[in-house]
């Protein structure tokens, strides 16, 4: 005090102090707004109200202190996105038949358009559109129409040829006035099928061919499936690759073969020592066509009867009876036969049967050859007994009939006068 005036300085110091009071009773606290809240409508979408609030809480009235003045709430007109319209159908159109003729189908249809659907809204549920066949049209014609092709077919079943496919105007048929198909019927190119077969062909024979070069033999000749040769399943060749017949060439040779040996001739002694031969002749074959003659000795010889000889005996007109030693089994063994010696020249004796009538006959039995003596009437058998030389014994010798059946083991006995 004073103020400072006219350029004085100010006061220097503290313009204030201050100090706790104690003692006091707390002041009266006047309530205070909080903050407004935020605005929240009371729709979702569309137009409604938005309301926004606010408390008395900072700070709250206390110790008498007075509450808040002023509005706890405000609100206004709010407006969201626009709330969803579900679709609504409108009314049915008129029935409309889908032909003037034949069969047809006649529809008729309604809108979702009442309200049409908008904001997210659902769509109209139930059908848009009815179908129902027309009734009492006339027939419509009907224009022909052509079928697919059909398959190729060549005319050939092999090598080339021309194939050809048709189609029909039946997809459909013209009827009621239609009219035809318009186009062509069927089509051509050309077509190749597998190879044909080839049958096979024989070629010519070939030359002749004879097994042997001389003589007769077989003679073959032979041909190939070769003209053509069969192909593309073609049949092989019918009939014979091969022929043969028989063929004649110049004679073979043939070399001689000895026959067999004859009989040896009769001893050229009848005792004391004699010789007799036999030979063979190169017939067996004869050598021909210059062939070889046969090799070795065509004839031999050999020693016979080197038994001494008796005294001379002149048995001339003397009987005897024959006895056969043989196995015999029919009873004639040792029956005796007359016999007549009669004078015969080159030392042969020529016997006669003195009894009234016999024949001779053979049979074999087992291995040795036996003889039957048959007594047989008005027959009378002439024999012919050959001796093994002049003065020989008559026992043990061989005798034969003009039959020239050989007879062994024949004993003569001389018969008591």
């Amino acid at each position: 005090m004073p103020h400072p005036q006219h350029g004085g300085n100010n006061c220097t110091g503290d313009y204030e102090e201050m100090r706790s009071c104690s003692g006091l009773p707390p002041c009266p606290i006047t309530g205070g707004f909080s903050a407004w809240g935020q605005w929240a409508c009371s729709v979702t979408c569309g137009t409604g109200t938005a309301r926004r609030t606010r408390t008395c809480t900072e700070p709250e009235p206390q110790y008498n202190g007075a509450n808040c003045t002023g509005s706890y709430s405000e609100s206004m007109q709010c407006t969201q996105s626009p709330c969803p319209i579900n679709g609504g159908f409108s009314n049915w159109s008129s029935w409309m038949c889908s032909s003037t003729c034949g069969t047809g189908t006649e529809t008729r249809s309604r809108e979702c358009t009442m309200p049409r659907p908008q904001y997210g809204g659902n769509n109209c549920t139930g059908d848009y559109e009815e179908m129902r066949s027309c009734s009492g049209l006339p027939p419509c014609p009907i224009n022909g129409g052509f079928s697919a092709w059909g398959s190729w077919r060549c005319l050939v079943t092999c090598g080339s040829g021309t194939q050809t496919r048709i189609r029909t105007c039946t997809s459909p048929r013209p009827q009621h006035g239609g009219d035809n198909c318009a186009g062509s019927y069927y089509e051509t190119s050309g077509c190749t099928e597998s190879p044909c077969p080839i049958n096979g062909g024989f070629s010519t024979w070939s030359n002749w061919t004879c097994s042997v070069t001389c003589g007769t033999g077989t003679q073959t000749r032979t041909r190939q499936c070769t003209s053509p040769v069969p192909q593309f399943g073609g049949s092989n060749c019918t009939g014979d690759y091969f022929d043969t017949g028989s063929c004649t060439q110049t004679p073979c040779p043939i070399d001689g073969g000895f026959a067999a040996w004859g009989t040896w001739s009769v001893c050229s002694a009848s005792c004391d020592g004699g010789t007799r031969t036999r030979t063979r002749n190169c017939t067996s074959p004869a050598p021909m066509f210059g062939g070889m003659q046969c090799v070795g000795d065509p004839q031999s010889t050999e020693d016979c009867n080197p038994e001494s000889c008796p005294d001379p005996i002149d048995n001339r007109g003397t009987a005897f009876a024959v006895t056969f030693l043989g196995n015999h089994n029919d009873g004639t063994t040792g029956q005796p036969l007359q016999l007549q010696l009669v004078n015969t020249k080159n030392n042969d004796i020529q016997v006669n049967i003195s009894s009234p009538a016999a024949a001779v006959t053979s049979r074999r039995r087992r291995r040795a050859t036996s003889y039957n003596i048959v007594a047989r009437p008005l027959l009378s058998l002439f024999l012919v007994i050959t001796m093994m030389g002049p003065q020989a014994s008559l026992s043990n010798f061989n005798w034969s009939t003009r039959k020239t059946m050989t007879y062994r083991s024949i004993y003569l006995h001389q018969l008591q006068q």
